[in-house]
């Protein structure tokens, strides 16, 4: 489901389930680096690049990592709804 967001200087449709989807993927990659992952403290600029560097330096196996990558898209089509991300598991 979409709703209007209006900032400053924009106004977007924004799909509340894939921005938790995105929530959690951050929790998870928080719990995987045992604290704040360096690429996602909010003193720093967020980078891309890091949050990718970030996931393939844990020490969990290569699903685990798809799934975070997956999950962390910054464009929110390419970023799966739980429907998805349940179905993925399950195969």
């Amino acid at each position: 489901m979409k709703f209007a967001m209006v900032d400053q200087t924009h106004y977007h449709l924004v799909d509340y389930e894939k921005s938790d989807v995105y929530r959690l993927g951050l929790v998870f990659l928080f719990m995987a680096c045992l604290g704040p992952a360096k690429s996602v403290l909010w003193r720093e600029k967020f980078r891309v690049a890091k949050v990718k560097e970030d996931i393939n330096g844990l020490p969990y196996s290569e699903i685990f990592k798809s799934l975070l990558r997956w999950m962390l898209q910054t464009k929110e089509a390419r970023r799966p709804l739980f429907t998805d991300i349940s179905q993925w598991l399950n195969t």
